[in-house]
């Protein structure tokens, strides 16, 4: 007779911390001191849900809000991503919005430290739903450099935008977090750019500055 097999237990305790903070910052106000006040803002999925209808967002930045399109597709792609992976790991719920109840429901079940694994795949996946809405509603600067790529020398690629139309760009995007080959994915974080505006031949200014 084979025996069940039982999966090795975590550490349940700072699993579960880890996964209310995850779920906070998808779901929880989000608060900034500005001029030395406290400044609340809704929270990145509310802000989502915002997004997907057009209305304008206020990202707590400072920034003011931001008009979108009246149908923005890839905050309406991110929002279903996010509703049916909710959905699938917690069916029932209590609460408004869904999702919001629906994890509120997950963060409190009684876990048991076999568990962990299962924690820690839905800490991944919460934590990287707030960090795309992060880059969706707030990105920061960017620039495209006319250089071939060092890793697969492209220079422009295609690919179709948020309407679905294919538009031509160049290969290389770089912002103060790194520069990314968009055809073949390669990376180099800030501390190459030293490195990378030798090979190139040159980069922004700032940017460079930035990663030296």
């Amino acid at each position: 007779m084979t025996s069940p097999v039982v999966d090795e237990d975590g550490a349940l305790k700072p699993a579960l911390q880890l996964l209310g903070d995850a779920i906070h910052r998808l779901c929880g106000p989000q608060s900034q001191f500005m001029d030395g006040k406290l400044l609340w803002a809704s929270s990145r999925y509310m802000q989502l849900r915002d997004a997907t209808a057009g209305e304008q967002v206020n990202t707590g930045t400072g920034g003011g809000s931001k008009s979108q399109p009246p149908c923005w597709l890839d905050a309406v792609d991110l929002l279903a991503e996010i509703d049916a992976a909710v959905e699938c790991w917690q069916p029932a719920f209590s609460g408004v919005p869904a999702t919001v109840g629906r994890l509120r429901w997950i963060e409190k079940r009684s876990w048991r430290p076999q568990d962990v694994r299962q924690i820690e795949q839905i800490i991944g996946a919460v934590a990287e739903w707030a960090a795309q809405i992060d880059a969706l509603l707030d990105p920061p600067k960017r620039w495209t450099l006319p250089f071939p790529c060092p890793q697969c020398e492209s220079t422009i690629v295609y690919r179709k935008d948020s309407g679905g139309d294919m538009v031509r760009q160049q290969a290389l995007n770089i912002s103060e977090d790194g520069c990314t080959c968009i055809k073949c994915k390669a990376f180099w974080p800030p501390e190459r750019f030293t490195w990378l505006g030798r090979v190139l031949g040159s980069l922004p200014k700032n940017v460079l500055e930035e990663g030296a």
